[in-house]
């Protein structure tokens, strides 16, 4: 999910929460509380679909996002996996079953009424795609499959020969689309085809092209083209990462490999000097990896710890596991657990730190309560029942 900033309306609203901290728990406690949250919000759409975040500053819902619905499926049945938690495979077919009542005819899905145009977006449908996959794994039931087929179908058939999206999407062709790409090797994994496969590898190919020698690639911010939000470029590093993954051999990996290893490097770098990993590192990085300390977004520290565990369990690299680790520890701490009384806050975590930060000011995004139990996740179990995670 991606979002701009807006004002924060109530900033007496936010006092409770400014600054929150709380004591460490186990990872299984703060992974719980995060899918009861993520529960929570699903009740609270009414749809079957997941609400796109809770603005603590208007005590107010928004409407479903299918887009991070999709990709919190997955999220979902990896919980289940781990402790049987029959709410929370319940509530990802209900997701995935609302994901195909509103597929359009075609076989894209859209934006929430409120924050765009209720029409297809090619990054948006991929990732239901992911959802639909992970369903389909779980359940055997084809309708999943079916409507991942026609998706993907769509999605190629709208990319441009460069490897780009330019059409039906947010802002443009941008470097996160690069995730894209990995839904269509995730399919092509279980239902092969040639069309799917060959778009994602031009995708990948197109990302490429945008990395400098420091390993920060351009035309991924939605705001200043010279600093994308930690949210954006851990889309980036984790798309290409598990693209290269899904594609195997059937593309050299080498290019890839070395701009993911510079970007890790200059990452640990960052995470191995502060001073206070719970706020993490910059929440906007320029192409040397620099940024305004002032605020951080924590959905982009537990993504960028997603991606530097997974580069380490790649490559070896013990001290990108570590600083992953540091992320993720520092994460558990704003999480808003101690003393909070209030069901539609206890479990989430702010888009920003302090919460008046610029990313999602004074709200809890669900796409960075699930990123951070994906990160709890795949430090809890084996590789291969992290399904579509991250």
């Amino acid at each position: 999910m991606v979002i701009s900033n807006r004002p924060v309306v109530d900033k007496e609203a936010l006092q409770t929460y400014r600054g929150h901290r709380n004591a460490r728990r186990p990872d299984r406690e703060h992974a719980d509380a995060g899918i009861r949250w993520i529960l929570e919000a699903q009740t609270a759409a009414g749809d079957g679909g997941v609400s796109a975040l809770y603005d603590i500053g208007l005590s107010r819902w928004q409407v479903s996002y299918p887009e991070t619905t999709g990709y919190i499926i997955p999220t979902l049945l990896a919980w289940h996996h781990l402790t049987s938690d029959g709410d929370a495979l319940t509530a990802a077919r209900v997701m995935g079953d609302w994901q195909i009542e509103i597929q359009s005819p075609d076989g894209g899905t859209g934006e929430p009424v409120g924050v765009c145009l209720l029409k297809p977006r090619v990054f948006n449908t991929s990732q239901v795609i992911l959802g639909w996959l992970a369903l389909h794994r779980q359940t055997g039931d084809g309708r999943y499959l079916d409507a991942a087929r026609r998706a993907a179908d769509w999605i190629v058939a709208l990319q441009e020969a460069d490897g780009s999206w330019t059409r039906f999407t947010y802002a443009g062709p941008k470097a996160h689309k690069v995730r894209v790409g990995w839904a269509l090797l995730e399919l092509d994994a279980v239902t092969p085809c040639e069309a799917h496969r060959e778009a994602a590898l031009r995708s990948v190919a197109w990302t490429l092209r945008l990395a400098n020698d420091e390993g920060w690639f351009a035309n991924a911010s939605l705001t200043e083209p010279d600093r994308p939000w930690t949210h954006l470029i851990g889309y980036v590093l984790v798309g290409l990462l598990e693209a290269c993954r899904m594609a195997g051999d059937r593309m050299d990996r080498r290019q890839a490999m070395v701009a993911l290893g510079a970007a890790a490097r200059r990452l640990v770098e960052r995470i191995e000097t502060l001073d206070d990993a719970a706020v993490g590192v910059p929440g906007a990085l320029d192409p040397v990896w620099d940024g305004d300390g002032r605020w951080s977004c924590i959905t982009g520290n537990v993504q960028i710890a997603f991606f530097l565990r997974r580069f380490a369990e790649a490559t070896g690299d013990s001290r990108a596991a570590d600083a992953a680790d540091r992320l993720v520890e520092g994460a558990k701490t704003v999480q808003f657990l101690d003393g909070v009384e209030d069901k539609n806050v206890l479990g989430g975590l702010p888009g920003s730190y302090p919460i008046d930060g610029f990313y999602a000011a004074g709200s809890i995004p669900n796409w960075g309560v699930k990123f951070f139990v994906d990160a709890l996740l795949q430090r809890m179990l084996p590789q291969d029942a992290q399904y579509c995670l991250g």
